[in-house]
């Protein structure tokens, strides 16, 4: 095997996202028989296939219909089927490039042929010249100013009932320049997880920006990283967003970012982006992941509701019971805009979607807002019939009817309907006819539950 000088390898095994400069128009510059400016094009950092064994390096994969690795060489033929089977070769690259090559005889092996074309694909093909057929054991590669994924390898079809049998010698490449994005610890299947407990927290997310492909490399103590980052949720109709920065900063030590969630609880789609500007010239990377949320538990909701009759509520609402999100950590959902553990309809705000204790919280909050709206309401009755002594609902009574307006209630000619009305007759609370059925039925089978629940009955999921 020939070997070249020495090359620098980058090994990241996270998820790469890379973006380069836009460039105005495609050009590319061929390099035959000079390795040395191939080199000095890509400032000296690259990568070798040697072809030692059959392994191709990580990254790099091949589709050829007659080529294959051979005595630490690639062997293969090009052809455009005059001559014999037809042959093409397409070498793929996982993250983009901008300069490829190898050490080339396409004389000796059977013989001058017909050449080797090459294009280079990304999206489009684009033609980059022709590897001669006289090429004995010479360097021969090309740098682009655009990156690519794919160099295609065929018989321009130059020489009549001719093919091109080839062997190739370290293959070199050199990874498209711009900064590349890298998160630390790498997500868990693309998800990192609002933790639930002891109370729900965010993930430590650290992004880490390298500077990829671009020679010199600046100094970074004088290059200015600009990071910045957004959450969104939008189902069911949210519309929910929070950003983090930009953050800017000159120095090695903003390579890394971490974003401050400050007191924001939020899951969703994250978005984290970084930016630098070399010479003149904007590198840009994003990186792109879920965050989803994990379950507290039943037993640490029931302790945090604390009442039985809050408890029942919950075990109503939620569906799986005693569930803040599904098995994939996406919010519970019931319409028409209900969410977690409480089923908040709507919520006040996201932190209610993705925490489940803000969630329990605010549920708490609106029953006892419930319970203040019926004793109002009593009061109001009381004054209405001052001629008469209007006795206190019951403890089961003031539940009961909480339960119901929990659930929603109705308006019927403009006035709002409650579970009791005061029958000035029997001078005692009754169950007003016109309260909405679709309440009262919740309300009586949370009574129920309440009851079997403390006669140690409890229903199935409890």
């Amino acid at each position: 095997m020939k070997k070249f000088l020495p090359i620098f390898l980058f090994l990241v095994i996270v998820i790469p996202v890379l973006i380069t400069p836009v460039t105005v128009s495609a050009a590319t510059n061929v390099y035959d028989n000079d390795w040395v400016g191939w080199q000095a094009a890509v400032g000296g950092t690259y990568i070798t296939e040697d072809f030692s064994d059959a392994t191709l390096n990580p990254g790099v994969s091949v589709i050829s219909d007659n080529g294959y690795v051979i005595g630490g060489l690639w062997w293969d033929r090009v052809d455009d089927g005059d001559w014999g089977d037809y042959g093409t070769t397409t070498w793929t690259f996982a993250s983009p490039i901008y300069a490829w090559g190898g050490t080339f005889d396409a004389y000796n092996p059977g013989g001058p042929g017909g050449s080797i074309k090459v294009t280079y694909i990304d999206g489009t093909s684009v033609e980059v010249g022709t590897i001669p057929n006289t090429t004995q054991g010479t360097f021969w590669g090309f740098v682009s100013d655009e990156p690519f994924i794919q160099v295609h390898l065929e018989d321009p079809a130059l020489v009549p009932y001719a093919c091109e049998t080839y062997e190739m010698d370290n293959m070199v490449y050199s990874l498209a320049q711009g900064v590349q994005i890298t998160l630390l610890p790498p997500p868990d299947g693309n998800t990192f997880w609002i933790e639930a407990l002891p109370e729900p927290t965010m993930p430590k997310i650290v992004a880490k920006a390298e500077l990829v492909g671009i020679a010199p490399t600046p100094p970074l103590t004088v290059t200015e990283f600009v990071w910045k980052a957004k959450i969104q949720y939008t189902d069911h109709g949210r519309n929910d967003s929070e950003t983090f920065g930009p953050r800017s900063m000159l120095g090695e030590t903003w390579t890394s970012w971490t974003p401050d969630f400050k007191n924001i609880i939020m899951g969703g789609e994250m978005d984290i982006e970084v930016s630098v500007n070399i010479v003149g010239k904007l590198y840009q990377d994003k990186i792109s992941f879920h965050i989803r949320g994990r379950e507290p538990g039943k037993d640490i909701v029931k302790n945090t509701l604390g009442k039985l009759i809050l408890q029942v509520i919950c075990y109503k609402e939620s569906y799986p019971k005693w569930h803040q999100f599904d098995d994939s950590g996406l919010p519970i959902f019931g319409p028409p805009s209900g969410f977690g553990l409480m089923q908040l309809d709507p919520p006040s705000s996201s932190v209610q979607i993705w925490s489940w204790l803000a969630n329990v919280q605010e549920g708490r909050s609106r029953w006892q807002e419930k319970v203040a709206m019926s004793k109002t309401y009593e009061k109001r009755i009381r004054k209405a019939n001052s001629d008469q002594k209007v006795n206190n609902l019951s403890r089961e009574q003031e539940e009961r009817q909480a339960a119901y307006l929990y659930r929603g209630g109705c308006w019927v000619g403009g006035e709002f309907q409650y579970y009791y009305i005061w029958n000035r007759t029997s001078k005692q609370w009754e169950v007003n006819p016109n309260a909405e059925p679709t309440s009262v039925t919740y309300a009586d089978d949370a009574m129920n539950i309440r009851e079997a629940v403390s006669l140690g009955n409890p229903p199935e999921g409890w």
